[in-house]
């Protein structure tokens, strides 16, 4: 079959500080041992953005920073080729530290009340269905856009006999294109009368599903 191997390490860089390297190469498993691979290392990048909020409610902002992570593609690699946590300065500049080569998805999670995910940007590349693909060239940053114009569904959880049903788990879930999309998830619980809201919808298709028991 065909693999990545990725290799990590920690350079000491002076006075007991490190750097972080790494890389990874393509790997075809055939029908003999795979020999004389050489792997190329280089240090890792800090990956820097922007979040920017449109459309934000004059009065009642919400300015809170939401949670951006690069999230490996590669499950089950140790180290530092795992998820990545952007640090804020202020609530719209950030920095990703020590991201190695590899493919990443952009997550974000703890959005201002009634925003979604609008746009995803790498310098000209479109990251938001895709992934973020870093080499030691990469010097882009990232442009995050968020709309506060969000949509919300309210509805009502009835049984075979027409009548509410209290505490029904509800859960808002995107079309097949976009189930790698965990921002686009949606789930709340029903009230005493069988009533649901769930807000923050970006726009799109989806399917409801609730559950009696």
């Amino acid at each position: 079959g065909s693999y990545f191997l990725v290799a990590t390490y920690r350079a000491p860089a002076g006075k007991n500080a490190v750097r972080i390297m790494g890389g990874r190469a393509p790997v075809d498993v055939g029908n003999s041992d795979v020999d004389r691979l050489t792997m190329v290392v280089s240090p890792a990048l800090d990956i820097r953005g922007e979040v920017t909020v449109e459309g934000r409610p004059a009065g009642g902002a919400d300015d809170r920073h939401p949670i951006v992570t690069l999230k490996s593609e590669l499950a089950g690699v140790p180290g530092p080729a795992n998820n990545k946590y952007g640090s804020f300065s202020g609530n719209r500049q950030f920095v990703v530290n020590d991201v190695i080569e590899g493919d990443y998805r952009v997550q974000l999670e703890d959005l201002p009340k009634g925003a979604y995910v609008k746009s995803i940007r790498f310098g000209a590349t479109d990251v938001l269905n895709g992934n973020l693909s870093i080499d030691p060239r990469s010097s882009e940053r990232l442009d995050i856009v968020l709309s506060m114009n969000a949509g919300t569904l309210e509805g009502v959880v009835l049984n075979k006999s027409r009548e509410p049903v209290p505490n029904a788990p509800v859960a808002l879930v995107p079309d097949a294109a976009h189930r790698q999309r965990a921002d686009l998830y949606r789930s709340a619980y029903t009230n005493d009368a069988g009533r649901f809201t769930l807000q923050g919808i970006a726009p799109g298709n989806y399917s409801v599903f609730a559950w009696e028991d």
